[in-house]
């Protein structure tokens, strides 16, 4: 019997810069070089109920047509970048495990593809923002 389970974990610091402020001269964000761990509302995913149903309906199928072992348990974190505009730009999936090229490239693309978000929001406004959850793997 395959059992899937997962724990959320959504993380944030209050903000962080790469070198100077992305803000330009308007007082908008000019790009995604500064990004908030910690915004007043975290990033909230669009075209699914919840993360557990993102993981069940889009990363499962992904797992199970990749991995054949009888007895395979593992945790991925996935971290996602959401921009201003809600598009994922960036995802690191972490394990001690590294993950077959083709199936992190497959998982990657899938959440980039068929996933829309809702931005984080500071002061009211949009912001480059992350959001971290956790996949537990066990067949």
């Amino acid at each position: 019997m395959r059992l899937f389970s997962i724990i959320l974990i959504t993380l944030g610091l209050h903000s962080f810069s790469n070198g100077q402020d992305s803000l330009d001269h308007n007082g908008s964000k000019a790009n995604c070089d500064s990004i908030v761990l910690y915004p007043d509302k975290e990033p909230q995913i669009a075209n699914y109920s919840s993360k557990l149903e993102l993981v069940r309906e889009l990363l499962m199928p992904i797992f199970e047509k990749h991995i054949t072992e009888a007895s395979f348990i593992s945790k991925y974190y996935f971290i996602c970048t959401i921009n201003e505009e809600g598009s994922v730009i960036d995802i690191e999936i972490k394990n001690r495990i590294e993950l077959p090229t083709e199936l992190k490239t497959e998982l990657e693309n899938a959440i980039k593809d068929h996933t829309l978000w809702a931005p984080g929001i500071i002061n009211k406004k949009p912001w480059c923002s992350k959001v971290i959850f956790a996949v537990n793997v066990n067949f």
